[in-house]
């Protein structure tokens, strides 16, 4: 509920609840929009952005692969490029996790090709 009682629309998210729902800085929430891992916000005045419940997704997924997986945000880059969906990179995640065990610290990869770990269409 948003102020007053009225409910809050999922895609109309101010970056101070986006933090909150992240724990996500603003600073890194504005670096990784300008690194194109995030969309543009709707912006509605020169100081006021609105979100959606996506980028909620998408930030979390994020820190997930640079926390858990030790990815740099160059691989995730191309991870997200190469992803058809959302989903079928949480089911790649998955099936690794379940596989390979992420390590207690992060990993340092030689080289990460986000096309070895994404299905093609066809």
């Amino acid at each position: 509920m948003g102020q007053g009682g009225e409910k809050r629309n999922p895609d109309r998210i101010p970056m101070r609840e986006l933090e909150r729902l992240t724990g996500l800085t603003r600073m890194t929430i504005n670096f990784y929009i300008r690194e194109g891992l995030l969309p543009e916000p709707e912006k509605t005045a020169r100081n006021m952005a609105y979100y959606n419940a996506e980028t909620v997704s998408r930030l979390r997924l994020i820190h997930q692969l640079r926390s858990r997986y030790g990815l740099s945000l160059t691989q995730i880059r191309e991870l997200l490029t190469h992803s058809l969906e959302e989903n079928l990179l949480s089911l790649a995640l998955e099936v690794r996790n379940r596989v390979f065990r992420p390590a207690r610290r992060p990993v340092r990869h030689k080289r990460f090709r986000a096309r070895n770990y994404c299905i093609k269409p066809g």
